[in-house]
């Protein structure tokens, strides 16, 4: 399920006001509103391109993101939260984290496991990029979560910039029994005729989805003044109201298009003028259960409301994993929200490969007698014209460059509150307008014939035309089949360096910063600006929440 908390929803029968009636991109507002491009705050952010405000992580040193998967994977494990205070158990931990090869922590944090290239062969590797001190700075941050795991079942998980939270235990065994009934329900219903997902191989099979008979602009009817409820949306309001008029199709036309860079205003064709998903509207009720107040598209009201029921149950108990996730944006420098926003890291105080304390050893003459390849050394510069000190000199130099090893910064532990404070939870912030949700359900179908699902690709969901904001995945039931795991990584500043001052170096000088991040900087550096969070199993009975910007 995603959710949209946008503009006030009317939530009564009784006919609209222009005073009152809601306005949408589409509806009452232009197709390709989007109110962050004029930092109307708060807003939430969303989406991944590099103008889409607020939605862009800082980079992060390897080693955090070493120290998030192995937070995450201790949080795995049976009675992590009681185990964590345990100093035997905690030392077998720490001697698995600490034998993992380190070229393991390297290929997740650069996401090169996969590729037909290697960074590492452009790149130093560090060295100990899981370290006894990062360790211990897990286990300190663990000891913290443990203690709002206790409180809430929520574990906040590959947090920095943006959070996922992740719970085994929010939804009810009751809750669960009755999700696996509705599944069985439109299951047998659709036998006869499974809507296969697309390129799947007839693997996936769409349940409920919202791309079947979504909105389609100069053919679909709609309503200004009334609001299509639930019980009567098919008796009352099928085929009435007025046809939504889209937008012309954006053709650009030679350079036009080279208008739209990445790091330039969202580019028009982000927004589809043929389509969009339908919402669903949700109302809080007085004792803090929601409501359906509008129709699933593509689940019958009056065929399926025990399956209405149990999808408001699964909204009411993901609430608090919104909570965690979903941070507005409240100024132009300023997220407000519970737990981390930020990296454990901060911005380097001095990257330039030129900064001796970034290399081991800082001594450059320590290196004098080193012995290596003289084919690497600049050639032409060995031909000029040198005395004897300054042909030592560089020659020390280029051998300190060639043999030195990039230092990682050193963790330290600082506490956050993962509470969320008094008027910040969703409930609180929508109690009188409610939310909107978009409702999927699908089930991944493997036999003996064909038993291979192939990775799917990363993406954000859906348009922007839907203005989602954040997503929560329930994982029904897995039997059979080998451990999986979904990947998060975000969008970073294609203008990192003119941005934040605490990542300026002299010229190409990025050898530091390129080991210590994982990645390649400067105008010669071709790949994507996305920073790899890492990955969380997605095992049976898992509630799994992010914000729509991982």
């Amino acid at each position: 399920m995603t959710s949209a908390p946008l503009n006030p929803l009317h939530q009564g029968a009784a006919p609209l006001t222009e005073e009152w009636k809601p306005h949408y991109p589409g509806l009452g507002l232009p197709l390709r509103e989007y109110s962050q491009s004029r930092f109307e705050f708060p807003f939430f952010p969303i989406g991944a391109h590099a103008s889409c405000y607020n939605s862009q992580s800082l980079p992060l040193p390897v080693r955090e993101v070493a120290m998030m998967s192995v937070m995450d994977t201790l949080t795995d494990k049976a009675g992590w939260h009681i185990k964590i205070n345990d100093e035997t158990v905690v030392a077998q931990w720490r001697a698995e984290a600490l034998a993992i090869p380190n070229m393991h922590w390297w290929q997740l944090a650069c996401n090169t496991e996969d590729e037909s290239w290697h960074l590492e062969d452009y790149v130093k590797v560090p060295e100990n990029i899981m370290s006894g001190d990062a360790f211990d700075c897990c286990i300190q941050e663990l000891r913290s979560k443990a203690r709002f795991f206790g409180e809430s079942g929520i574990i906040p998980t590959l947090d920095a910039h943006a959070v996922v939270a992740k719970s085994d235990s929010l939804v009810s065994t009751p809750l669960h029994e009755s999700l696996l009934a509705c599944f069985d329900m439109l299951r047998a219903d659709q036998a006869g005729s499974p809507d296969w997902h697309p390129y799947s191989g007839d693997k996936v099979q769409n349940l409920v989805h919202p791309s079947l008979f979504p909105l389609v602009y100069n053919r679909t009817r709609g309503f200004k003044y009334d609001v299509v409820g639930v019980e009567d949306a098919i008796s009352k309001w099928s085929g009435r109201g007025e046809i939504l008029v889209g937008e012309e199709i954006w053709d650009p036309q030679g350079s036009e298009r080279l208008d739209y860079d990445v790091a330039d205003p969202v580019p028009p064709d982000l927004w589809s003028v043929n389509f969009q998903w339908l919402p669903s509207n949700v109302a809080f009720q007085a004792d803090g259960t929601v409501r359906f107040t509008s129709y699933i598209n593509n689940l019958h009201p009056n065929k399926y409301p025990r399956i209405y029921r149990a999808l408001e149950g699964l909204i009411e108990t993901s609430l608090p994993m919104w909570d965690q996730c979903l941070k507005p944006v409240t100024d132009s420098n300023t997220v407000v929200g519970p737990g981390r926003n930020e990296g454990r890291f901060g911005v380097p105080k001095d990257p330039d490969d030129e900064n001796c304390q970034n290399w081991d050893p800082s001594d450059p003459q320590l290196c004098s007698e080193a012995q290596i390849n003289v084919d690497t050394l600049d050639r032409k510069l060995l031909e000029h014209d040198m005395d004897v000190e300054e042909g030592k000199r560089y020659l020390t130099n280029r051998k300190w460059e060639e043999v030195r090893k990039p230092v990682l910064p050193t963790p330290s532990f600082k506490d956050v509150d993962y509470g969320v404070k008094q008027g910040q939870r969703l409930f609180d912030k929508f109690r009188d307008s409610g939310l909107q949700v978009i409702v999927k359900m699908a089930s991944i179908e493997l036999t003996p014939e064909n038993p291979h699902f192939s990775p799917g690709s990363w993406h954000v969901e859906g348009q922007l035309n839907e203005s989602i904001c954040a997503t929560v995945l329930y994982y029904l039931d897995s039997k059979n089949v080998t451990e999986s795991s979904l990947s998060f990584r975000m969008q970073t500043s294609l203008y990192l360096v003119d941005e934040e001052p605490g990542f300026r170096v002299g010229q190409d000088a990025y050898q530091w910063m390129n080991s210590i991040y994982g990645t390649q900087f400067g105008s010669g550096a071709q790949g994507a600006c996305l920073q790899t969070y890492g990955r969380v199993q997605t095992k049976e009975k898992r509630l799994l929440a992010f914000p729509n910007t991982l």
